[in-house]
């Protein structure tokens, strides 16, 4: 069989709209103006032209093949390119008021007729062409909408919209294709077998501002608005392909490292998304996990009555203090279908799985006494607090689902399934019954009120297969379970426990401390295979676990502890108050190695996960500004200081070296609960956070819900390694700080004096841009004079200042 390989460049357009001035740079003059008057409403996607688009003078535009409306722009798609046209209203003084009262008398009413003749529209056009590009390209189009729209005025009966357009031989072998996103569109250039992708050129025309941003992607923008390229990053099968952007003036290109002209190489986009999810209330996000295609789903707990279900099981809120909840998104980040579960009373700390058909698996903790058990194992509530687990088809569809606990308090933490469709539950008990049958464990072992960890298996229908408890007269708790590659199934946690949690001959056979971590692996019978305690002086406790394709196994937690911890890692001594840390053991339990991973403040390791190619990744939060990033998406602490927190996530080889590292937060506090890796290697993380600016871009919800919501983000790490690191100084000065908008100074580093231009961009707590203009340092003041001239309103704002080579933030305060 003959090989064909096919280069496919993605790129994602995002267009974002601002009210921000930009500089006084003439407006445009557009020929696109003037919509003909439409009588019915049309599906979203590309409109083709059938005459409906005029010029300014009246005349068809013929030049445009199909129009995308979005509130405040229109994207018409030409014979060989894009044009982008932004348009705002400027009322007149007194407008509002007056076109908001319920009742005029005839004065008012002349003042308002007077006042709509004095509205101004101001509109600014933007173009991409295709240089050298064929001028009568064959284009094809797919996912035809349902409905059509009638222009009558003109005579364009019967237009259709369409999802998917493909320009065919724009270059020779070369086409191009465009397709709607829930967040804007994306263009992709196909490269068929022995077509050149030096030949793509794209000129960008008529912008105030072109440049690149921090993450290797796009900026073209003006007054009105802005649209960026993501970043292009390329792959063959798993691994990376060097690729970046080359802006050559107003000339834009692609650079390709070396590859195999013998493979398909996929030119991608990083594709890069985050989203906020959440209500008015308090949402957290617990647990992710990716199917077999690729869908991603989110868990967590949410006190919010809106916002949180569409399309699932449950669509209202349950009651109490919090419900769960779990939604289903595609590769994209659109969201398929989400659910709160719950019933009167408080639902807590979930856990998802899936398996390899798409059921979703959730789990968790209930003081509900109803709507939380239907045809499984446990149809009545226990008692005081119970563990619960529930089955879900692909659809969102309820299958199945049981309370797991006995007459005393039970906490569902974690849940993972294994090859046969198997589904576990790990967590903690001080029940002494309905806990466990079968197991290696069946008595209760705590004393007192202290809790056992136990852990129990069912069949795919939600039968019991066994169940048992782990633990001695301390309180021990199995956070995290994993299943592996032999039909094992681990749980990991933190115990109290002097005895009875290890195996001799094990790693650490004894307890070191008060309160140590604690690793247990069974066979697929419920039979204690080995057990370890892992711990030094101090406390330490183990909340993530992950397997790689041979079996070895990864435990993430954190420790208190200076000693005892790491060994051949990539950190080896404990360095703020409490470090995350990552163990590798081998599938007998002997420790491969360990590492410490934390700065001078305090981290956790929430979660682990492997990828196909058995690298590792770590993901927590950090109070700390040094010893966390390294080459990664955000390589600045975001937090204020050691109050706020940071997420991260690092990835290690399987070897123990750290190949990158990144915050992800803003001001705010973000801590990361899990992770999970695509088939290709992109990150998945979720978690929580109270930052209203940084955490979402082109996701479901790109803004706070509340004081607290979850987020979902999906980070493409080759393109960390395809770009490369950028510079990022420390924070900016900012003098006067509080200003009256009006004059102020930046101070930056030496480091920029002789960066050239510099992009300094000012965002309030929407994360909408506000002001933006272009300084330019001497070469050898590092103090700029900004000028404000009263655009900006009172508030407060993020200032971000980038160059090619270095990227300063800070915030500034306008006041009266």
């Amino acid at each position: 069989m003959t090989h064909i390989a096919t280069l496919r460049v993605l790129l994602t357009s995002v267009l974002v709209l601002t009210f921000g001035s930009k500089g006084n740079c003439a407006t445009k003059p557009s020929p696109l103006d003037r919509p003909a008057r439409s009588l019915s409403v049309g599906g979203a996607g590309f409109e083709e032209n059938k005459g409906q688009v005029l010029r300014t003078n009246g005349e068809q535009a013929d030049f445009v093949r199909f129009r995308l409306v979005q509130e405040g722009a229109s994207i018409f798609l030409l014979n060989n390119g894009i044009a982008y046209q932004f348009s705002r209203k400027h009322y007149p003084a007194g407008y509002a008021e007056l076109k908001h009262r319920e009742i005029l008398d005839p004065a008012e009413q002349k003042d308002l007729d007077a006042l709509r003749k004095e509205i101004r529209n101001e509109t600014f056009r933007m173009d991409v062409v295709l240089v050298g590009a064929n001028a009568d390209p064959l284009v094809t189009t797919e996912n035809r909408s349902a409905d059509r729209t009638n222009y009558y005025t003109h005579d364009a009966l019967d237009v259709s919209s369409f999802g998917h357009v493909t320009y065919h031989d724009v270059y020779p072998g070369i086409d191009w294709v465009l397709y709607i996103m829930e967040a804007g569109f994306k263009y992709d250039f196909i490269i068929h077998p022995g077509a050149d992708p030096a030949l793509i050129d794209l000129r960008f025309d008529h912008q105030e501002e072109l440049y690149l941003n921090d993450r290797g992607g796009l900026v073209h923008g003006n007054r009105l608005g802005w649209s960026t390229e993501e970043a292009p990053v390329s792959y063959q099968g798993t691994s990376a392909v060097a690729t970046r952007f080359a802006l050559d003036g107003n000339h834009l290109r692609f650079v390709l490292g070396d590859y195999d002209n013998s493979k398909v190489l996929t030119i991608d986009p990083a594709r890069l998304w985050g989203t906020y999810y959440g209500g008015s209330g308090t949402d957290e996000g617990h647990s992710c996990a990716i199917d077999a295609s690729g869908n991603i789903y989110l868990a967590g707990e949410t006190s919010s009555a809106t916002a949180i279900a569409d399309g699932g099981y449950q669509t209202t809120y349950g009651g109490g203090a919090s419900d769960a909840f779990l939604a289903k998104f595609n590769a994209e980040g659109i969201r398929l279908w989400a659910t709160y579960y719950g019933g009167d009373s408080t639902e807590t700390r979930m856990s998802c799985a899936v398996d390899a058909s798409g059921n979703c698996y959730l789990a968790g903790s209930t003081l509900s006494t109803t709507s939380i058990a239907s045809g499984g194992h446990q149809n009545a509530f226990g008692g005081d607090l119970d563990a619960f687990l529930v089955k879900f088809a692909p659809d969102g569809t309820r299958l199945w689902a049981t309370y797991y606990g006995g007459d005393r308090g039970d906490r569902g933490r974690s849940c993972a399934v294994d090859g046969s469709g198997n589904i576990y539950m790990s967590g903690s008990t001080s029940s002494t019954s309905n806990i466990a049958d079968g197991g290696f464990q069946n008595t209760f072992g705590g004393g007192g009120f202290n809790t056992d960890a136990f852990l129990v298996k069912f069949d795919p229908s939600g039968t019991r297969l066994w169940g048992t408890y782990y633990g001695d007269l301390g309180n021990d708790i199995a956070f995290t379970c994993a299943t592996a590659v032999d039909g094992s199934i681990l749980i990991a946690g933190g115990t109290y426990s002097q005895v009875n949690m290890a195996t001799p001959g094990a790693h650490q056979p004894t307890v070191s401390s008060f309160g140590d971590a604690f690793l247990a692996k069974f066979d697929g019978a419920g039979a204690r295979q080995w057990a370890t305690y892992y711990g030094g002086s101090s406390n330490d406790y183990a909340e993530g676990l992950a397997t790689d394709s041979n079996g070895n196994i990864y435990m993430a937690g954190l420790t208190l502890s200076g000693n005892a911890i790491a060994s051949g890692g990539h950190q080896n001594a404990r360095d703020g108050f409490s470090d995350a840390f990552l163990i590798k053991f081998s599938p007998t339990g002997a420790r491969l190695w360990g590492t410490y991973y934390g700065g001078t403040q305090s981290e956790d390791g929430f979660g682990c996960a492997v990828d196909g190619d058995d690298n590792v990744y770590l993901t927590g939060f950090t109070a700390s500004a040094n010893g966390i990033a390294s080459g990664g998406y955000q390589n600045s602490y975001g937090g204020a200081g050691i109050s706020e927190a940071d997420a991260f996530v690092v990835k290690f080889n399987s070897a123990g070296t750290r190949l990158w590292g990144t915050y992800y937060g803003a001001d705010g506090v973000e801590e990361s609960r899990d992770c999970a890796i695509t088939a290709n290697g992109d990150v998945v993380f979720c978690g929580t956070t109270n930052s209203s600016i940084v955490i979402a871009e082109n996701g479901q919800q790109n803004t706070l819900g509340g004081d607290t919501d979850a987020f979902l983000v999906r980070l493409d790490p080759s393109n960390v390694d395809a770009i490369g690191e950028r510079t990022r100084g420390a924070l900016l000065s900012l003098m006067p700080n509080p200003n009256s908008g009006n004059v102020f100074y930046v101070e930056i580093g030496e480091d920029a004096t002789g960066a050239g231009a510099l992009y300094l961009e000012m965002l309030d707590a929407s994360g909408k841009l506000m002001y933006a203009t272009r300084i330019n340092p001497d070469g050898k003041s590092t103090r700029i004079a900004v000028d404000l001239g009263g655009k900006v309103p009172t508030g407060v704002y993020l200032v971000r200042i980038t160059s090619d080579s270095v990227t300063y933030t800070g915030r500034s305060v306008v006041q009266p």
